[in-house]
């Protein structure tokens, strides 16, 4: 997500510095706000490399999910965190969110050590 000037900056920095550049990242990401596809137009004239070796992920299920969600896979992915306990569903938002708050209640953690985001801010009232 970075756009064309930042992209632009950078390539000023490397010529003047004589330094080699390796960039890094996905061209299924969005764009940036400012003009970007930069690195898509990058990988396209001069190739790229493809990832495919999963270290993050210990286990072989968490790696299978990572690779189902770059694949762009999203209901496999879903259903092994659902199948690994990773991932649970309720009937309706008020029952996931009085088991949300429950959950938050009961944490073992300190409350400047736990964290819920919501969407929307009236979530939060």
């Amino acid at each position: 997500m970075v756009g064309t000037k930042a992209y632009a900056e950078l390539f000023r920095v490397v010529r003047n510095n004589n330094c080699q550049l390796i960039l890094a990242g996905d061209e299924k990401q969005l764009a940036s706000i400012e003009r970007g596809g930069m690195f898509e137009m990058l990988s396209n004239i001069f190739g790229s490399h493809v990832l495919t070796d999963i270290r993050r992920q210990s286990e072989n299920w968490s790696r299978e999910v990572a690779m189902k969600f770059a694949e762009s896979n999203i209901l496999s992915g879903i259903t092994l965190l659902r199948q690994n306990n990773c991932v649970k569903f309720d009937n309706t938002l008020q029952d996931s969110m009085s088991k949300l708050i429950y959950n938050w209640s009961l944490s073992k953690f300190k409350p400047h050590e736990k964290l819920v985001i919501t969407v929307r801010n009236k979530d939060v009232d």
